[in-house]
């Protein structure tokens, strides 16, 4: 993949993302901010950058193979991992939207799910990310999507690909709590002409977004932008951390499945004997497991995806909690374009689809709290403590309270316990005192989402 000299000279115009020669990843590794996103492989005009999963610490890092490296800076300037300009992103890619500190740039926010019993009950949530797909692979609105699958394999590394039909899209169907290395498919999206949809978590989209800066290519080819709610990244270890929490060995497991088979699901193990166990998502997703995040995570500002067309999450709602047992999306719409697709899916009667406001939102989404209104508390930490943290150009936060500080102070603590597999035991104590105290704003569960 070659950039021409137009391409080269546009990118540097271009407020939102600058290309310094001499700067490269590396050093983004090494301040542990990496996102594990890949966009910088993909990106690489020589092919100098690989894939490593780093068994101490979980997660997927980039390497340079420094004989191929010709320094342009273009992998450095694509990375998220360490600085993305929010609002000039906003500015280049969904203008006209709504402006807000807790959504993000946004047209209108609705409720809703595939009509389509079958694939409501075997998505994550509703099903209207699979529903989507397929339209727009069936319509020849898009000729693949990039998303991601878990192979039956034993291995759980996620596999990310371009499905190209609706079969294909099928087995993509569920949320991957773990390590994604989605983008270094983008790669087969530039090599290959066509029309395209991605499928990601913010820090996906934040990385495919600064790479549209650069490649008019990419930028043409992806039409449809799906993003999902997202927490916090989980590692290849905090996987382990669960098995070994329900009472089995690593060797034991064939495959693992997260969500689906109904709302809100759980985590599966199916293991090498043939016998299925079964943890409920509540049961899985508890505040153990939150130990385990990535780094970056931590200083990460967006939980709805707000670089998305359309973004995809949990309507945790009394209502839907109280009646539903299949699944429930929530879908914020950011541009003209992913206004017009959910209305063509509503148009096809292959999804219900209800305006809901803002606030319902927001009151079913509780981690938006956490990254949105604590962060401040989690960098200004993290710089006391002498690390790196990324660059997000003018974005401000809310200042931080004493009890953000406390529950920063509480996670930083918590993600020591995880990393030493010894004391395992201790971080399980510590996650019941919490639980039981149930007053930390940090909890993705925020109290079961009553």
């Amino acid at each position: 993949m070659k950039y021409s000299p137009q391409e080269r000279e546009d990118c540097g115009q271009r407020k939102s993302l600058k290309v310094e020669k001499g700067h490269d990843i590396s050093n983004v590794v090494r301040d542990n901010l990496c996102m594990g996103c890949c966009t910088c492989i993909s990106l690489c005009p020589t092919s100098a950058i690989t894939l490593v999963k780093d068994e101490r610490s979980g997660e997927y890092i980039p390497d340079i193979q420094k004989q191929q490296c010709t320094s342009c800076g273009i992998c450095f300037a694509v990375c998220p991992g360490h600085s993305i300009d929010v609002s000039q992103l906003n500015e280049e890619f969904l203008p006209g939207a709504l402006k807000d500190e807790r959504l993000g740039s946004y047209l209108n926010c609705y409720m809703g799910y595939a009509t389509d019993q079958r694939l409501r009950y075997q998505g994550s949530t509703g099903g209207m990310v699979t529903t989507t797909l397929m339209y727009a692979l069936e319509s020849g609105m898009i000729d693949g999507a990039l998303v991601v699958r878990m192979p039956a394999d034993g291995s759980m590394t996620p596999r990310p690909f371009i499905a190209r039909t609706a079969e294909e899209v099928l087995t993509s169907a569920r949320s991957l709590y773990c390590p994604v290395p989605a983008n270094v498919v983008v790669k087969e999206i530039l090599d290959t002409p066509g029309r395209y949809a991605v499928v990601g978590i913010p820090c996906h989209l934040h990385g495919i977004r600064k790479a549209e800066c650069i490649s008019k290519k990419l930028r043409k080819r992806i039409v449809l932008h799906l993003g999902l709610f997202c927490g916090c990244g989980t590692s290849f270890i905090g996987m382990d951390f669960v098995i070994h929490r329900m009472g089995l060995k690593r060797s034991e497991v064939k495959c693992v499945a997260y969500r689906g088979e109904g709302w809100p699901g759980g985590f599966t193990v199916e293991l090498k004997s043939g016998r299925k166990i079964h943890q409920g998502y509540h049961e899985f997703w508890d505040r153990s497991l939150q130990a385990f995040k990535l780094n970056r995570c931590m200083y990460c500002h967006d939980h709805t995806s707000e670089l998305a067309d359309i973004s995809f999450g949990d309507a945790w709602l009394p209502e839907v909690i109280a009646a539903d047992t299949v699944g429930t999306n929530l879908m914020i719409t950011r541009s003209r374009n992913g206004e017009d697709v959910l209305r063509q899916l509503k148009d096809s009667e292959i999804i219900f689809l209800a305006p809901i406001k803002r606030q319902r939102v927001l009151e079913s989404q509780a981690n938006c709290n956490w990254k949105k209104t604590a962060i401040s508390a989690r960098i200004k930490l993290a710089q006391i403590l002498g690390k790196k943290v990324p660059d997000y150009g003018g974005l401000t936060f809310p200042a931080p309270s004493l009890v953000d500080f406390r529950d920063a102070a509480v996670q930083y603590f918590q993600m020591v316990l995880s990393s030493k597999k010894s004391i395992w035991w201790i971080l399980r104590i510590t996650s019941r005192i919490i639980n039981a105290a149930g007053r930390f704003s940090f909890s993705y569960t925020a109290d079961k989402k009553k």
